[in-house]
């Protein structure tokens, strides 16, 4: 009788367990075409690269890109495949239109899909309300416009909301 206890509870553990240890390993970020550093702010005009390291090799994938916040929550902004190949890779995903609306500044997020639609990694990003300028800038160029665009607005606080007003 002890046997059986102690094998049922070994087999319980096995199973229990089992589902955390199937994980899909792996990571993603978003970044710049470089794929140096995760980039979380984007202005209207940029592309959102997605770089994905420590996959197993040859999976076929599914990157979705979308709004988080509302209005326009669970907006589905882009869609396309992936291969891991070796287990890594770098994509350019979504082009953020120069002329998208100020409804669409906000949160959204970048998430990396099995077969199925599983989740199986994510990485969020933001959207500022300013337009980077149509010129080859690099990744220290691009910086700066960004660091300038952000010391334009001000973050005020009203009413326990957060609105974002020009100098």
């Amino acid at each position: 009788m002890k046997l059986q206890s102690f094998i049922a509870i070994i087999l319980f553990i096995t199973i229990s367990v089992l589902p955390i240890c199937m994980a899909l390993k792996g990571s993603i970020k978003t970044t710049r075409a470089d794929g140096i550093g995760n980039v979380n702010q984007y202005a209207k005009g940029e592309t959102v690269y997605i770089k994905g390291k420590n996959f197993d090799s040859n999976l076929d994938l599914t990157i979705v890109i979308y709004k988080v916040n509302e209005p326009h929550k669970d907006e589905i902004m882009w869609t396309g495949p992936v291969n891991t190949g070796s287990g890594e890779f770098l994509v350019p995903t979504w082009f953020i239109p120069t002329d998208l609306t100020s409804d669409y500044e906000g949160e959204y997020k970048a998430e990396v899909q099995d077969s199925e639609g599983n989740k199986i990694k994510s990485d969020n990003f933001r959207i500022l309300s300013f337009v980077i300028p149509d010129v080859p800038l690099g990744t220290l160029g691009t910086s700066a416009v960004l660091l300038a665009g952000l010391l334009l607005y001000a973050v005020k606080k009203r009413d326990g909301a957060h609105q974002v007003s020009k100098l």
